[in-house]
């Protein structure tokens, strides 16, 4: 499992990357230093988005529900050396905020926060995240689940799709009424593998089954 970090310098986010290590998670972070705003591509290395896939992302705030990254607070607004965050976002990764005690929402992100918890439960909810259903993207699938049936036709009281994300893939399972020909079956199969990679179009792989 892969996760990403800005950065991992900064006191708290190193309890909390040392936690994720010690769970077997391979932690990539965005930054090698605490200075400037410049993130490790523009400084000439590897974006960890360009080395492989990511599973979720990680972001560290203080217990009063401000972004912490390098050891100081910010309220609502979050900086240019928060960026990574900002790139999992746009990218549709898991967004887990992590707190030290107290309430970890109240920051800029909290529209995006799959999951929330302190430092030393990152591991659990870590997995629970990326091998748990993703209510993101099993709402697009059900969406376009309900529009083909429509096209072909079919009367479904509540069209069915769930989708996991997990090392760069999508993986879809598909409930369709019974009595359906092939035909039928294979066009809503394409319709939802269609709609999955038009929202996200840097996932590799997307697997649709149907049940």
């Amino acid at each position: 499992m892969n996760v990403l970090m800005v950065e991992t310098l900064s006191p708290l986010a190193a309890e909390t990357a040392g936690v994720l290590r010690t769970a077997g998670v391979q932690v990539r972070s965005c930054r090698d230093s605490l200075d400037g705003f410049a993130c490790r591509a523009l400084r000439g290395g590897d974006c960890p988005f360009d080395t492989g896939p990511i599973d979720a992302a990680v972001a560290v705030r203080a217990g009063n529900g401000a972004i912490t990254t390098f050891g100081g607070n910010r309220d609502t607004v979050p900086g240019l050396d928060e960026q990574g965050i900002a790139c999992s976002i746009r990218r549709h990764v898991p967004l887990v905020m992590v707190c030290d005690t107290g309430d970890p929402w109240g920051g800029p992100f909290d529209e995006w926060i799959e999951a929330a918890c302190v430092h030393d439960e990152v591991g659990e909810e870590i997995e629970a995240v990326v091998e748990g259903r993703s209510e993101t993207y099993s709402a697009v699938a059900t969406k376009a689940l309900g529009d083909a049936l429509r096209i072909y036709g079919v009367e479904a009281a509540s069209p069915s799709a769930s989708v996991v994300r997990k090392n760069g893939q999508l993986a879809a399972t598909i409930g369709l009424p019974a009595g359906l020909d092939g035909d039928v079956k294979d066009g809503c199969a394409v319709k939802v593998h269609d709609a999955l990679h038009a929202f996200d179009p840097w996932i590799a792989t997307i697997n649709v089954t149907i049940t």
